[in-house]
This record gives C-alpha cells, structure tokens and sequence, in this order.
C-alpha cells in the first residue's frame, strides 16, 4: 500500500488499484479496507513508512482495553480501531491507535509487560493506560494518599500505575490514564465498587503528581449514567466502546469533560 500527495495504491498478487483525487488535487486517506478471496489468506502487517507523520497512540490494560464482549464488529474490536477513526475524521490526518489489551491483566501485569511492549512499538508517542478491574477483583489495596516509602505504598495500585507511568516517561512517550468503570450486579459491588472508587481517586492524584496535561476519561461516570452499554455488568456492549472512544477523543482532544453522562 503507497500512498502520496495525490493518490494511493494498492498491488498484490499482479493486481493494482489506484485511487486518485484529480488533476492538480490531493486526497486524504483516513483508511482502507482490502478484501482476499484466497482462502486462509491474510494480512501480517500493514505499514506507514516515514515520511508520513502522524501521532501513535498505544492502548495497554486488560480485556476492557481489549475489546471483550463488544458486539458491533463493523467498527473493530473494543474502543482502539474506532478512536483511530474518531481522531482522523476529526483532525483531517492520520492516527493510529494499536490495541495492546490483555483480558485478566491487573496493574501488576501492565508494569511486567509494558517494557516489552514499549520496545515493540518504539513510535509510539503516547500510551492510554487503563487498569483496576482485576486488581479489585484481587482486592489490591488503593494506596490512596500515600507516597513510595509510605507503609502500605509498596505493591498497591499507586504504586504499580506510577511504575508504568515511570517507563512510559522514561522511553520517552506521553502517559495518559483513564478511570476504571464501576461493576453491575451480579458482582459484589459492596466489596470492588468502593476500591475501584478509591482507584480513580488514585489516578486523580497521579495525573496531579506526574503533571499530565489530559483529563482522564470517566468510564466510572459515564457507564454508571448508562448501565445498559455494559454487556455483562462488566464489560462494555459495542456502543459501549463506541463511546469509550468518543470519551478518549474529548480527553485527547480537549474538547470537553471527562464524563458523557
């Protein structure tokens, strides 16, 4: 796949096609879809080689991140592919935005895996960081208020979030963290709901102390006010990652509240 100023092809197999704007015009291509008739036929990696320029967001957490339970499979899977859209349509450029999302992975899990991840996506100019369900189910304390060397700090979900925070800014990436979303009956919402809320208050402080410039999106807020875009009292439905992205596009974007109630 090429793409320039004027036009953008595709050829494989000894085929081609072409799609241009016109004379003395441009086209600007937001995205493609390819359709393989060969059977067990697909695609390894589809790359956009420099001198393209274009913002890389890398999405990490757990199988929220990941897409689970989503139901509208023409927009993607999970809120990565449609934000990648969100962010094209609305600045006029491209964006990407790869999902990294690993269903059961608690805070603990992103801080093992994120130096593996961040070397596999060494372009990446941003990471969405979104974590905690997992880690109340595992009744991980908050380290709400506390700081490293408090008693209590040391493997709470405070201290895990800065620890990624920590790699991101050390490879030279932005961090951005999202709040966790509430639980629904039939879970034992007396017991995770109120860590999860000590949780978000975490990432309140953390973004305080580490200076980040966005918003975090208020899953927590928005599923609450609309309980009917989770699946399975847990995991989103597929509107519910649709607004996912919307809510990560305003957080991004600055275009509004961290909440779409």
């Amino acid at each position: 796949v090429t793409f320039s100023p004027t036009s953008a092809s595709v050829e494989a197999f000894g085929q081609a096609l072409v799609l241009t704007g016109g004379d003395a015009s441009s086209i600007n291509v937001i995205g493609f879809e390819i359709e393989i008739a060969q059977q067990d036929a697909y695609f390894d990696n589809i790359a956009y080689p420099n001198p393209l320029t274009y913002d890389y967001y890398l999405a990490v957490g757990d199988s929220i991140t990941r897409g689970s339970n989503d139901d509208i499979a023409t927009d993607g899977i999970g809120y990565p592919q449609i934000l990648e859209v969100r962010l094209a349509e609305t600045l006029g450029e491209l964006n990407l935005v790869l999902n990294e999302g690993v269903g059961g992975d608690t805070s603990l899990d992103g801080v093992l895996a994120l130096p593996g991840l961040l070397a596999g996506h060494p372009d990446a100019s941003h990471v969405l960081v979104q974590f905690g369900s997992n880690d109340a189910f595992r009744l991980f304390p908050s380290g709400l208020g506390l700081q490293s060397g408090n008693a209590g700090y040391a493997g709470s979900y405070k201290d895990y979030m800065q620890q990624m925070i920590n790699q991101i800014v050390s490879a030279g990436k932005i961090p951005y963290l999202a709040k966790v979303p509430p639980m629904l009956p039939p879970y034992d919402v007396s017991t995770f709901n109120p860590l999860i809320e000590q949780y978000n208050l975490v990432v309140d402080e953390l973004v305080a102390e580490n200076a980040i410039a966005v918003t975090p999106p208020d899953f927590h807020c928005h599923f609450q006010a609309n309980p009917e875009q989770l699946s399975d009292s847990l995991h989103p439905n597929g509107v519910g990652y649709q607004a996912m992205a919307d809510l990560w596009l305003n957080a991004i974007l600055d275009l509004g509240a961290g909440c779409i109630p």
